[in-house]
């Protein structure tokens, strides 16, 4: 059986989702994003990866942070 994933490992996968996000859009308007299929869909994946994991982020790491919205 696989060993759940934890916590530290779920948020590495966020920044690593985040920098991507960051990297794609890069030098990109907002027309960019509507016109450009590849680029929006690499975007909203990246952005499905940080979703992901933070419905899996333990309670109490989240308790520990009240100020960011989850």
């Amino acid at each position: 059986m696989k060993k759940p994933l934890d916590d530290e490992v779920r948020l590495r996968h966020m920044l690593e989702a985040a920098n991507h996000v960051e990297e794609f859009v890069a030098g990109k308007t907002k027309d960019d994003l509507h016109n450009q299929p590849m680029l929006r869909f690499a975007v909203e994946r990246q952005l499905e990866i940080i979703g992901e994991a933070v419905n899996r982020l333990s309670d109490s790491l989240k308790e520990g942070y009240p100020e960011t919205e989850w």
